[in-house]
């Protein structure tokens, strides 16, 4: 993280914790940066439609957030629809991603509505279809026949576990058409953390060439495009020396071959819009050292926050957030020592990270900062050991009078309002 940024978004949390009495463990969403990754988008992606994928983070507040701003959800479970339903979003505004879903999804997915589901075999609209019959629902979503995509340079190929290949995608819109369906149109992901714009190029070509035989076979019109998620964040795209400006410029170059051929295009953004926004900020409860090695503990470890460490590549960075009130300590950031960091729970696996340097002076009730946590922490975060989820909020901050001064957005939905946060 740039110091520039640092800086500020150390002072709003010092802000949080002396102007509204946030105790840590808690997640900061920085609205600015939010506001930046969403300009990707208008700015390259003009004509796309963007549907949230709340799996990255599912915090009430940062999904009225995008709602407020726009977007429409992606969704993938029953779970997720009564979320984004209970905060007031219709279906019409909801594309159920996951090509095979569970009795419950179906249902839910009947019950309020969604207007697109996306599918993958023949045998899914088959059951979708039986259930429809059983239940008597006279809603039908329209079907996205998901494709499978050869993707280069992503950090997780989801290619392996869903999508059709070409050569059964028409099938597939065949069944569908058989059945009575309407036909939204056809999807693909890349994969996780791409950093190569070609793949959305092959997905949308891809794409168009089922299209085009479904018309001339069937004469069905496919719609649109949904070119799902997998946009990198600012850290992955700097680490592969890629500059997201242009990276998004090629996406929205390969999106207008599309929207010029006829298609609707849709997108799925999760991760890119909230990783490098969101920073943890947790306490020390206690130091030792074990074996002539420097260990501190956190209030919150890896079935927390840094639940991320489990899956996915994932270096944390560790910055001193002190002094708040008064400094419980002077931290010396010119004498460091190397540290293990680990969390609170009883659990021996419950260790962060190794070799950290951090002031050799460290103690109970100090403040740390971790930066790029905004997605896929909270989401997996758990109450192992009955230690509590962090909460999220998202912040502004403003300088005034030599501090930074931060005001929350509300989590009432629709009201854009601040203050408040949410779990």
């Amino acid at each position: 993280m740039e110091l520039g940024q640092l800086s500020h978004i150390t002072g709003i949390a010092r802000s949080l914790i002396r102007d509204h009495k946030i105790t840590t463990p808690f997640l900061i969403i920085n609205e600015e940066r939010v506001e930046q990754a969403l300009l990707l988008f208008e700015k390259h992606l003009p004509d796309v439609e963007l549907f949230y994928a709340i799996k990255a983070n599912p915090a009430l507040n940062l999904i009225q957030y995008f709602v407020d701003k726009g977007l429409s959800l992606d969704v993938a479970s029953a779970g997720e629809i009564e979320t984004a339903v209970t905060l007031g979003v219709p279906g019409s505004k909801l594309f159920l991603s996951t090509p095979i879903k569970t009795i419950e999804t179906i249902d839910a997915m009947f019950r309020h509505e969604i207007a697109y589901c996306a599918v993958d075999t023949a045998e899914e609209i088959d059951r979708i279809l039986a259930f429809r019959q059983e239940r008597d629902y006279s809603h039908a979503p329209k079907i996205f026949v998901r494709i499978r995509i050869e993707s280069k340079n992503v950090e997780v190929d989801l290619n392996t576990k869903f999508g059709c290949p070409l050569g059964e995608a028409i099938n597939v819109v065949e069944r569908a058409v058989n059945l009575g369906f309407e036909l939204g149109g056809i999807s693909f992901h890349v994969g996780t953390q791409c950093t190569n714009a070609d793949n959305y190029f092959l997905g949308i070509e891809s794409a168009m060439l089922v299209a085009k035989e479904a018309l001339r076979r069937f004469n069905v019109h496919l719609p649109a495009i949904n070119i799902g998620g997998g946009f990198c964040d600012p850290v992955t795209a700097a680490d592969a020396g890629i500059n997201l400006a242009d990276f998004y410029a090629n996406i929205g170059t390969a999106c207008k071959e599309a929207t010029d051929a006829g298609f609707k295009v849709y997108a799925e953004p999760g991760r890119c819009l909230v990783s490098a926004a969101g920073s943890l900020v947790t306490s020390v409860i206690g130091t030792n050292i074990r074996n002539e090695h420097r260990w501190v503990y956190l209030d919150d470890g890896i079935y927390g926050c840094y639940s991320i460490k489990s899956y996915e590549k994932h270096k944390f960075e560790f910055h001193c957030v002190n002094p708040v009130h008064k400094a419980r300590s002077v931290l010396p950031v010119d004498i460091k020592g190397t540290w293990t960091v680990a969390g609170p729970t009883c659990d021996s696996l419950d260790v962060i990270a190794e070799a950290v340097e951090l002031p050799i002076n460290i103690t109970h009730g100090d403040l740390l900062l971790t930066p790029n946590m905004g997605a896929y922490s909270i989401s997996t975060a758990c109450n192992f050991n009955g230690f509590n989820s962090p909460r999220c909020y998202i912040a502004q901050g403003k300088l005034k009078g030599g501090k930074v001064h931060a005001s929350i957005r509300t989590s009432n939905f629709g009201q854009g309002s601040q203050i408040a946060a949410n779990s």
